[in-house]
């Protein structure tokens, strides 16, 4: 009988969002790669939620197949993509998709890149804007208004980063115990 595939996968989680953790430490005040670190935890917790989702022959198929470096696979072995995953996740936590489209928006800001020069959040929709900025006065203390620059927002994502990283540790907690969680 093979061991169990999911601890593993569980500890490099792990140890990925501890070099996130110490590369936001390093990287504070440079909020374009922040913010990429802080989808890259996102990503991280979106995966563990869609794990959470599934029965627990998936999951260690899934962990499985991360392992073997086939990454997230359907049972025929079809890619899971993140869209999908994020799909689950959601269903889960609405704040999962927020803070993915929030770090998604920014990623794709390429040559938008100077935010000296142009203030990324002139480039959302009103909609996108209110969500972003709603979520940040909410859930991390932001005292933002629909007319804030993103220097405002920048400090902001250290907050942003440990609340993902504080909810990715409690639902690998909830993996590594074979539990699952239903959606909200």
């Amino acid at each position: 009988m093979s061991t169990s595939a999911l601890p593993d996968l569980c500890g490099l989680v792990r140890a990925r969002s501890r070099e996130n953790q110490q590369a936001m430490e390093r990287l504070d005040g440079l909020p374009g790669p922040q913010i990429a670190i802080l989808r890259e935890e996102m990503e991280s917790l979106v995966k563990v939620m869609y794990l959470l989702r599934l029965d627990m022959g998936e999951r260690e198929a899934t962990a499985r197949n991360v392992l073997d470096g086939r990454g997230f696979c359907d049972p025929s072995g079809q890619p899971i993509t993140d869209q999908e995953m994020l799909a689950v996740a959601g269903t889960l936590h609405g704040w999962a998709k927020i803070v993915y489209t929030f770090a998604r928006v920014f990623i794709h800001f390429a040559s938008l890149y100077s935010f000296a020069s142009r203030d990324p959040l002139d480039q959302l929709t009103t909609a996108e804007r209110r969500t972003i900025v709603d979520h940040l006065n909410g859930c991390h203390e932001g005292r933002l208004n629909d007319k804030s620059p993103f220097d405002a927002l920048a400090p902001l994502l250290v907050r942003v980063f440990n609340n993902i990283s504080m909810n990715l540790t409690c639902y690998l907690a909830i993996l590594e115990a074979g539990r699952s969680i239903e959606p909200v």
